[in-house]
């Protein structure tokens, strides 16, 4: 029994040390680091705490031993822990498809004459209370991508960019299982002067087949 009951703690531990790319309660759990800088700032260890200064501009993705060069990807970055007076929702920060690891350093950059739709990247600026968590994953993106018609209403993404549904969007698009992952922690140093409980979550959902 005592070894049975060890063994479970091992796994639980093993599963939680093995998705570290991503926060703890976030889904999907990913495992690889993605390398990610903001100027000469690295966001390691996953889950640091950075200021809204840092992360105004665009990071730059370096690739790994497991990117191919041969290959495109996408990268979506979410805030996924929003409180909206007491509606729990996901924000899209970011959506570039069309990335490529041509380059000598690993850089991932947009591939020439790409004409995909995306979502530019909106500096985390999370209001006063609690910290933002700030996840982004990488994918593989399949040789005949073609954003479903379906997603039209999604991207381009104007303001409105609240409920979105990760997972769905991308089995949708057929981006499949996220291949690596970072996160990092943006809070307003500003005190809430009013708080909220979490009494329903918000997520929108996509009218269209899941193609991965």
């Amino acid at each position: 029994m005592l070894f049975s009951l060890f063994s479970v703690t091992l796994a639980i531990l093993g599963a939680r040390l093995g998705s570290a790319s991503t926060s703890p309660d976030f889904l999907p759990a990913v495992a690889e680091d993605l390398q990610m800088f903001y100027g000469t700032t690295q966001v390691q260890p996953p889950g640091v705490t950075l200021s809204e200064a840092t992360v105004a501009n665009v990071p730059t993705l370096y690739a790994s031993t497991y990117l191919d060069t041969s290959t495109r990807y996408a990268v979506i970055m979410v805030d996924y822990n929003v409180d909206l007076s007491g509606v729990q929702t996901t924000i899209l920060q970011w959506f570039q498809p069309d990335l490529s690891a041509a380059s000598p350093d690993g850089k991932l950059s947009i591939a020439s004459g790409s004409s995909a739709p995306s979502a530019s990247y909106i500096s985390p600026a999370p209001n006063a209370g609690p910290a933002h968590q700030y996840v982004t994953i990488l994918y593989k993106q399949p040789a005949d991508y073609e954003l479903p018609a379906c997603l039209d209403g999604v991207l381009p993404a104007g303001n409105n960019r609240a409920g979105f549904n990760l997972q769905q969007f991308a089995g949708v698009a057929g981006l499949g299982d996220p291949i690596a992952a970072n996160w990092f922690a943006v809070q307003d140093p500003t005190p809430a002067t009013t708080t909220y409980q979490i009494t329903a979550t918000s997520t929108a959902s996509y009218a269209c087949a899941t193609t991965a």
